[in-house]
């Protein structure tokens, strides 16, 4: 609910305000009445009301003094003057002091209704900006981007952009440029936090967002976020792809060197590259199209097929030089995945020797 604050030395000023303007439909309300400057800058310190409504001219601390005040101490409070006519060019200076807009005495029932408005459309702003402030600051929408950059999908930072400025088609022109630019900023921060460098795909905040701030439609603003979003998904797969390359390639060299290992399977190989056996398995099978247990065992098989046409060279040396401790194991996987026995191999190649 929004807070607010009059500030009028006479009394029947205020009491028209609080009467007449309905703050409760307004989603508003009264948080402090005072009767000058002073009382009214203190009370907004304690109070930090989002809108102060004050007269000009009063005792112990003006109006401007006290628009002064607020301005560096309460900066996103919004302040409305009320200013008697002859006080207008006076009032008109506090425009340096962020002064939101100014209401002429005498307070009409038609003025009333102007700043019910004012304040209903301030109640507007602020909600999208709570909004907003969930959105960002509850990581929701961080999540989703690291999400989107550490899978390499593209289609869900899509969707994110897309409910984003669906949520904000209503905002006004500043609130949808902050949320733009905070977009664009808390992207940069979690690709870098995901080790993807903006840097990579040639983007830096102060040169994008000074070319988001060139264009002249929300579509051109969401085409360019899709279009940067996208870039970097493109470097987080290909990045991706190499990596998948070099893993792959690199167990199926170490697996040929420690073929004899029978120690050695992919949980050993996961635990040397300092990597998950299920990451590795899947980054294999992808590059591959084999599955790292079976790849293993094919190996192993080509390779006691190759030392069985060695006559010289026993079953059991054969099981013991391909990673088989146990050579009756061996003959089981060696028939399932031959076919044959061992015995059964040699045989059938000194049989085609012999003829």
């Amino acid at each position: 609910m929004l807070k607010v604050m009059i500030v009028d030395d006479k009394p029947m000023v205020c009491r028209g305000l609080r009467e007449m303007i309905p703050w409760e439909e307004l989603d508003a309300r009264i948080v402090g009445e005072c009767r000058n400057g002073k009382e009214a800058l203190d009370t907004a310190l304690a109070r930090r009301p989002d809108v102060i409504i004050t007269d000009v001219k009063m005792p112990v601390m003006d109006g401007l003094e006290l628009c002064r005040q607020v301005r560096d101490r309460l900066p996103e409070t919004v302040i409305f003057i009320l200013s008697a006519f002859d006080d207008f060019a006076y009032a008109q200076s506090a425009i340096r002091y962020g002064v939101t807009d100014y209401i002429l005495k005498p307070i009409d029932k038609r003025k009333m209704g102007q700043i019910a408005e004012k304040i209903g459309q301030i109640v507007q702003r602020s909600e999208i900006k709570r909004q907003m402030h969930t959105m960002f600051y509850e990581k929701s929408v961080q999540e989703q981007i690291a999400e989107g950059l550490k899978t390499g999908n593209g289609e869900i930072l899509d969707m994110l952009l897309e409910d984003l400025f669906l949520k904000i088609q209503k905002a006004g022109h500043d609130t949808f440029t902050d949320v733009g630019l905070k977009l664009l900023a808390l992207f940069l921060e979690t690709a870098k936090s995901t080790g993807v460098s903006p840097d990579g795909f040639g983007l830096s905040f102060e040169k994008t967002s000074m070319e988001l701030l060139s264009l002249d439609s929300r579509e051109e603003w969401k085409t360019e976020l899709k279009s940067i979003f996208r870039k970097a998904v493109q470097m987080v797969n290909d990045r991706k792809d190499s990596r998948s390359e070099t893993i792959a390639e690199h167990l199926k060299k170490v697996i040929r060197r420690k073929i004899h290992d029978p120690d050695y399977t992919v949980y050993k190989a996961a635990l040397e590259l300092g990597l998950s056996p299920n990451y590795i398995s899947v980054i294999f099978r992808q590059y591959t199209g084999e599955n790292i247990s079976v790849y293993i065992t094919r190996l192993r098989m080509e390779k006691a097929r190759e030392l069985l046409e060695d006559i010289g060279c026993p079953i059991r040396d054969v099981a013991k030089s391909v990673g088989f401790l146990d050579p009756h194991y061996f003959a089981k996987v060696f028939k399932k995945t031959v076919g044959l026995t061992p015995s059964q191999y040699r045989n059938l190649v000194l049989q085609g020797e012999g003829g």
